[in-house]
């Protein structure tokens, strides 16, 4: 996991199309597509990482923008750029914390009484 986000002039140098929502060349990439990150990744991987996605097809939409990628897969024995899992992204959020959840061991419930 990168220690920053991808700028939006980074999304756009890889040949991205600017999804909108970001409020300048510096500012995180934001709205978008569940596909675009795969095949923005794809791209991104550079500076001697390996490539980890792999598919078969690569639909396109318009603007030369990516619609879809059929049989994707990922190898993660390879070092290189990737979205992360939910179980990485989950212990990303946690900042090394090693309770059941990242405030704590319990939930405290509310009960707001209504008169």
């Amino acid at each position: 996991m990168d220690s920053t986000p991808v700028t939006l002039a980074d999304y756009q140098s890889v040949g991205g199309l600017n999804p909108g929502g970001s409020d300048g060349p510096q500012s995180p990439v934001c709205n978008l597509s569940c596909m675009m990150p795969p095949c923005s990744v794809i791209k991104l991987a550079k500076g001697g990482l390996d490539t980890t996605y792999a598919y078969t097809l690569r639909q396109w939409a318009l603007l030369g923008s990516c619609a879809g990628l059929t049989g994707l897969t990922i190898d993660y024995s390879k070092n290189g750029c990737r979205l992360p899992t939910e179980a990485e992204y989950e212990y990303a959020c946690r900042a090394g914390t090693t309770t059941a959840y990242y405030w704590g061991d319990t939930i405290t419930v509310i009960t707001v009484g209504i008169a």
